[in-house]
């Protein structure tokens, strides 16, 4: 019995032994089949923290480098030059102070517009060190609008029309001053500076209009807020400006382009006016010329200053049996004073009559000027 005890103890023993060691195998057989293990092989609960940050956090990437032809194709397109043979405006950028000689701009911006096939295009060139250079359609015409030269607003001179460009040609362009023009513009009775005033070119100092009647003239400023700087203005005489603005009468002035300048414009609430013209002599009218009365500070009298003249041939005179009727707005809210001009039997020209009225801040106000014979 113990025998036999004994000798299951040494088969369980052995058989123990050799399953342990069935499966083992050399070091160097280890090395060579098991791959080490991968940090996901481990499971989230056994991985490293520094190998799940690893594996989570993107790595850096390096700065990339700027396509310049991917640029310049883009904004060919931009410019609508995309398949155009292209050449180059270049040459040398000046500034001439007055009265002193030219000489190589170190900075600015030269404005130019560009037709080509029937379409303009504006384009802004760099100026750096006296040089300026841009890419252009071949055999394109060029307009020099304008620029800045070392923070001064300049003109170029000789510049103003259009050219056929020559790509083989050094271009100069010389750049002026623009003398400085600012207008301040007030409402008058408070004398408070106004907000979006348009300034317009007119053709004379008349403002007020029939009823109906558009504005007329290039626009300069659109609704800007004083104080107003003026864009330059090409020529070598004065120009009318028309300046206005919402609930206000519109005020004229004069401008001379080459001198820099800095006035004060005043603005009255505006008015409308019906105007009959009646009386025998009514028929001998040419005009009717109105005037505005401006308040005056302590002590001084009041302006009178002329700001429209209506002819017989505009647009918007009616009749009636009675009288001739002018139906006026954009009308200063101020004290007129109205002028009929005509001629006399002997066919001079002279004042048939006259008339005032005082206007409130949007009334309609009605007057009658009587023409009797002299």
């Amino acid at each position: 019995m113990r025998f036999a005890v004994l000798f299951l103890a040494v088969l369980v023993g052995v058989g123990a032994f050799f399953l342990l060691t069935k499966g083992e195998s050399s070091p160097s057989q280890e090395a060579e089949t098991l791959a080490p293990l991968a940090p996901e092989d481990l499971g989230p609960e056994l991985a490293p923290a520094e190998a799940s940050a690893e594996l989570t956090e993107a790595p850096a990437e390096g700065p990339k480098e700027i396509d310049a032809a991917a640029i310049e194709t883009i904004e060919r397109e931009e410019a609508g030059f995309s398949g155009e043979n292209l050449v180059e405006f270049h040459g040398s950028a000046l500034l001439q102070p007055k009265g002193q000689r030219p000489y190589p701009a170190v900075r600015g911006t030269i404005e130019i517009a560009i037709l080509n096939h029937g379409r303009l295009v504006p384009v802004s060139v760099d100026v750096t060190q006296g040089k300026f250079r841009v890419e252009v359609p071949d055999r394109c015409r060029i307009r020099v609008e304008g620029g800045v030269l070392e923070d001064q607003a300049v003109r170029f001179l000789g510049t103003d029309g259009p050219f056929t460009l020559d790509a083989a040609l050094d271009y100069a362009l010389v750049g002026e001053p623009i003398p400085i023009q600012r207008l301040r513009v007030f409402e008058g009775t408070q004398h408070v500076p106004l907000a979006k005033v348009t300034v317009r070119t007119g053709v004379d100092g008349a403002t007020a209009q029939m009823t109906g009647g558009a504005p007329v003239g290039e626009v300069l400023v659109a609704e800007a807020a004083s104080p107003i700087d003026l864009p330059f203005m090409p020529g070598q005489r004065p120009v009318w400006l028309h300046v206005s603005a919402e609930g206000y009468a519109t005020t004229a002035l004069l401008i001379n382009p080459l001198e820099a300048a800095e006035k004060d414009v005043v603005l009255w609430p505006s008015a409308t006016l019906n105007v009959r013209v009646t009386g025998p002599a009514r028929d001998r009218l040419k005009a009717l010329i109105l005037h505005r009365n401006e308040p005056a500070a302590a002590g001084q009298k009041p302006s009178k200053r002329h700001f429209a003249t209506i002819g017989m041939n505009a647009t918007g005179i009616t009749s009636d049996p009675d009288a001739i009727i002018f139906n006026l707005e954009n009308v200063p809210a101020l004290p007129l004073t109205l002028e009929a001009r005509g001629f006399d039997k002997r066919g001079r020209e002279t004042l048939l009559g006259t008339t005032s009225v005082v206007l409130g801040t949007d009334q309609a106000g009605r007057v009658e000027l009587r023409l009797d014979e002299k």
